[in-house]
């Protein structure tokens, strides 16, 4: 786990350590690095010594910048998953160099069956299809929360939080 020193990073850890353990997945080592471009190779190093079978980043993005790099230095080349983060790739050459070789989790797929429902109902409604994942998502997200809020008893910040 490479965790952005921010409260994205920190949420996404907490989250992610929760599925985990509903999944049966062991998390083998953690590493902090900043929210910004900086040095990674410490924190590289320390998960190359863990021998994990993958690399998970947790954060906004700008952390990403130098991993590949680190990696490479150990000749190592794991299969590495972040989230959102995989959007800033358009940014600038930089950031698309930075996540070459990075499984987005929220990248478009063609083989997600919800996903192409709704963008059937997209198209029929507004006349074109888009071709790329943030309206897909943004569905997702949507979907979510209606889900929270029409199952929290009492309807309290504190119940929406818990489902």
């Amino acid at each position: 786990m490479l965790v952005e020193q921010s409260l994205v990073g920190q949420s996404y850890l907490a989250n992610f350590r929760k599925a985990a353990q509903r999944k049966g997945i062991r998390i083998v080592a953690e590493a902090q690095i900043a929210q910004t471009a900086q040095d990674v190779g410490r924190a590289i190093r320390a998960l190359h010594e863990a021998k994990p079978s993958a690399l998970v980043h947790c954060g906004f993005g700008f952390g990403i910048v130098f991993i590949n790099p680190a990696l490479a230095e150990l000749d190592w080349d794991p299969p590495r998953f972040t989230s959102t983060a995989f959007q800033n790739a358009w940014i600038n050459p930089i950031m698309w160099q930075a996540l070459m070789g990075w499984t987005g989790i929220d990248q478009y797929d063609e083989a997600n069956s919800v996903g192409q429902a709704f963008l059937d109902r997209y198209e029929s409604e507004c006349g074109r299809r888009p071709q790329y994942c943030v309206p897909v998502v943004n569905h997702d997200v949507a979907n979510t929360l209606l889900h929270a809020f029409a199952d929290a008893y009492p309807l309290s910040p504190a119940a929406s939080r818990r489902h």
